[in-house]
């Protein structure tokens, strides 16, 4: 074992994978570890300085005696917490429990040594001591995290739900993990993805399908929708995703917490070494990483000292006009809008081009709250209404080019990976889809930059921010998704422009947000107000919503209680056959059932029937000005309370 001031401890034993693996792991975990303690929820939602700071302080009353409180205290916790949300959603492909406490013990130890080792009997020089091993050596010290399933890690295969990618195990770990893992940080789990990577929602054959935490009335998304649904429940403070076409915002939006998307080429990233996917030829729209966190604070602090490393190759530091959140910046939880000087107005423009009412009335509302507060929080605030913008050339031909440039080269790669297993619903894999030739690709190209010139046309040189939707509903239900095929088009539009955002979710006022549930069902004078806006003429979305009372409602997806956990079929149809075939899976898993004695509810939110407690925007920003971006979700957070609904 290395010392754990070097680099991260090597797994020194083959990780074998696939149900039969994982349900063995949850099972002795399980019984190792019992179930959810009400203190794993009482720090459900600690910061890496509180956890520090009670770390320390538990070190130095120890004594010399085992601490009360340790890394590997709190790595069983996680474990717990990601035991529960396999049970309850389905969304792990590894639980590496094992190595987990042993990279916490190994941090524990460094950690006592440094304080028998001190030469002075002084608080303050063991305080120093500390401080410097927390700071300067181990900022991410007691950091959880998770990994996609398309990611590299060595000893694990990479299956993006494939049966055909699980006997290969990977040589290399993606340098951003193992940069994780030398500043203190403990991966606990890897998480389920779609078939091929290639689907909106989080379902294979391999690993059945993964649900939403929030209830089975909802849609957990994907991509990386088992990272959304292991961070929300607990299991991990941070979980690494992808994103293509919004893969890490849409889940992040569905489960109500942070995900935030990076230039691709902004951090080091390769096709094969780093990560895989189902159309590895496929260069624009770009598969960028991501993080999801509850906490927007462990996103930041992570983006802070990743930006202290060789690996970031100078992320977040100033490029041009923009200022990299590794500088010494201004809390951002307190974004003093009143002092801003000329040079330091927001610059944002704002646009509800296909929202529902709802997020609709969030966005023009904070549009007011920055309006009132300060004149040099907007752009043109003598002329509110140009601060809003639309898609130019509309929303439909932004996704069509998505769509194209996507599949321009078929779908060879990620049929041949599928094999014969079934072809999942809402999968973009199409047997019948031919490559795009040259002269079509081109013209697809220089479509996309058309689109974008318009783009930055309308935003002007004095825009570096937009505010948008993340996805066009309040509430990601099953009986809507996929029935608005332009729901994500501004996740898919920011891919095209490969700018970084973060979807970012607002805490309402209950009231609020009862409020605008109601009022934004067709009939309601608000409503009818939100849909004779001029600029509602060109919403698809304003037709869908007003014959939403006349069309068929969609029968939800099978649930899949605890006791009753589905995977796909594992049958053979012939290759390319979309099938929907679910049998039961308990032995193939080797889980059990749980009683909810056993596993009590979390104390995360939890959603009525029909509306979730928080909306979900996203910020966009230019590249190089993540700082900005930063701060500006953290003061829309904070003030998120204040939101009242238009009268």
């Amino acid at each position: 074992m290395s010392d754990p001031t070097g680099d991260a401890i090597p797994s020194t034993t083959s990780q074998a994978a696939g149900p039969e693996r994982l349900g063995r792991d949850v099972e002795s975990a399980v019984a190792s570890f019992g179930p959810v303690t009400d203190s794993d929820l009482v720090h459900l939602d600690e910061s890496l300085a509180s956890f520090h700071k009670r770390l320390v302080g538990s070190s130095l009353a120890s004594a010399g005696d085992a601490p009360k409180f340790s890394i590997q205290a709190k790595v069983e916790s996680k474990i717990r917490l990601a035991c529960q949300a396999q049970l309850r959603t389905n969304c792990l492909t590894a639980l590496p429990w094992r190595s987990a406490l042993e990279k916490a013990r190994a941090l524990d130890e460094h950690l006592l040594r440094s304080l028998s080792t001190s030469r002075s009997e002084q608080k303050d020089e063991i305080m120093a001591s500390l401080h410097d091993f927390v700071s300067r050596q181990k900022p991410l010290l007691g950091l959880v995290f998770s990994v996609k399933d398309c990611i590299n890690v060595r000893g694990f295969p990479t299956t993006l739900g494939c049966t055909s990618n699980l006997e290969s195990e990977e040589e290399r770990t993606w340098s951003l993990i193992q940069t994780l893992e030398n500043l203190g940080g403990i991966m606990i789990a890897r998480t389920t993805c779609p078939q091929a990577m290639v689907s909106n929602t989080t379902r294979s054959p391999l690993w059945g399908i993964t649900t939403s935490p929030l209830g089975e009335a909802f849609q957990v998304g994907g991509s990386s929708g088992g990272e959304a649904s292991l961070v929300h429940m607990g299991g991990s403070d941070l979980g690494i995703g992808t994103d293509m076409g919004g893969s890490v915002r849409q889940p992040a939006c569905f489960n109500q917490i942070f995900g935030i998307k990076f230039q691709s080429s902004q951090l080091p990233w390769k096709h094969g070494r780093d990560f895989r996917t189902g159309l590895p030829r496929t260069e624009i729209p770009a598969t960028a990483p991501g993080f999801l966190a509850r906490q927007l604070c462990i996103i930041e602090t992570v983006m802070k000292c990743l930006s202290r490393t060789d690996v970031a190759d100078d992320l977040w530091r100033r490029r041009g006009e923009g200022e990299g959140v590794g500088q010494d910046q201004p809390g951002c939880d307190n974004l003093d809008v009143e002092r801003m000087k000329e040079g330091e107005r927001l610059r944002i423009a704002f646009s509800d081009h296909q929202a529902c009412p709802e997020i609709s009335f969030v966005i023009r509302e904070i549009h007011r709250m920055l309006s009132d507060v300060s004149s040099r929080a907007l752009t043109r605030p003598e002329e509110k209404e140009k601060d809003f913008i639309k898609l130019p050339f509309g929303a439909k031909k932004w996704s069509e080019s998505w769509m194209k440039l996507a599949s321009h080269v078929g779908f060879t790669e990620g049929l041949k990976m599928v094999g014969r297993e079934a072809i999942i619903p809402n999968s973009m894999l199409d047997p019948s889809k031919r490559p795009s030739t040259v002269g079509e690709h081109e013209r697809d190209l220089k479509e996309r930059e058309q689109l974008i010139e318009s783009l930055l046309s309308t935003l002007g040189d004095e825009r570096d921010l937009i505010l948008c939707p993340t996805y066009s509903f309040a509430t990601p239900s099953k009986s809507l998704f996929n029935r608005f095929q332009l729901a994500e088009i501004w996740c898919q539009a920011i891919n095209l422009l490969d700018w970084p955002c973060i979807s970012i979710p607002l805490d309402l006022d209950p009231k609020v947000r009862e409020d605008l549930s109601t009022s934004s069902k067709p009939g309601h004078p608000r409503f009818e107000e939100w849909k004779r806006n001029p600029q509602r003429a060109q919403d698809e979305i304003v037709e869908f919503l007003s014959s939403s009372s006349s069309l068929p409602e969609d029968p939800l997806e099978e649930s899949i209680p605890i006791e009753n956990r589905t995977f796909c079929s594992r049958h053979a149809p012939s290759s390319g056959e979309v099938v929907d075939d679910f049998q039961d899976v308990e032995t193939a898993l080797g889980l059990f059932s749980s009683d909810s004695d056993r596993w009590p509810d979390s104390s995360h939110e939890t959603a009525s029937a029909t509306t979730l407690p928080k909306i979900s925007l996203q910020i966009v920003c230019r590249r190089g000005m993540e700082s900005k971006m930063i701060r500006l979700a953290s003061y829309l957070t904070h003030i998120s309370h204040r939101i009242r609904p238009p009268s």
